[in-house]
């Protein structure tokens, strides 16, 4: 399995919104034929041959990625901190980071217990999630010059965005126990004011989507 190059600096893209309607068409399609699937092996390589739908990931999620006029996989920010997808909209000073995870059985909460009321999160949701903290403490603690290394210019606002699962695994209705649970958590931990977010796969699409159609 050829595991995908890391990079030291978030590199220039041009971005082109047709372009990226299409790929979220086939990331659509793409996650209707396989209803589970692994990080690495299985749903990366399909994401870094769509560039311009990941380039709309920043643009849904970012505070103000406009024109996502940079983007990189794998952006080394020193030691073992490594964010799946960068995006970034250098005039506004914008960042997008994003963390992908698997979509396996139990991959957000663990199997339930006959005596718990509500399963708790899974080892792998854990992971994931703690990644995302980790990010945004590495940033606050990091020098200008080490940002200007990494991203090209000083970031203004950095949101953060773990995607995980299968809207299979939240209930069969929006607004089920397990989907607050999800927003709950997200909500009451932004550190230093930076947004996270915690969408699975389906998700994903719909909300690129739907940003995509109101440009």
């Amino acid at each position: 399995m050829k595991r995908i190059a890391k990079v030291s600096t978030l590199q220039t893209f041009a971005s082109n919104r047709a372009d990226a309607m299409r790929e979220n068409l086939e990331v659509g399609h793409w996650l209707s034929a396989h209803t589970t699937f692994q990080e690495t092996a299985d749903v990366m390589p399909e994401l870094v041959q769509r560039k311009s739908f990941c380039a709309a990931i920043g643009v849904t999620f970012g505070e103000k990625i406009y024109n996502p006029d940079r983007l990189s996989f794998e952006l080394s920010l020193g030691g073992n901190y490594f964010p799946d997808l960068v995006i970034g909209d250098a005039n506004n000073k914008d960042l997008v980071l994003v963390e992908f995870e698997g979509a396996e059985r139990h991959q957000i909460y663990s199997r339930q217990k006959s005596d718990e009321q509500y399963p708790d999160f899974s080892p792998k949701f854990r992971v994931g999630f703690f990644q995302l903290l980790d990010w945004v403490h590495r940033l606050k603690d990091a020098s200008q010059e080490n940002k200007l290394d990494w991203f090209t210019f000083l970031p203004k606002t950095v949101r953060t965005v773990l995607v995980i699962g299968r809207d299979s695994e939240l209930g069969v209705h929006p607004n089920s126990q397990e989907q607050r649970r999800l927003e709950s958590l997200a909500q009451s931990l932004m550190p230093g004011n930076n947004r996270l977010f915690i969408v699975t796969y389906d998700q994903l699409v719909v909300q690129v989507s739907a940003r995509l159609n109101a440009l």
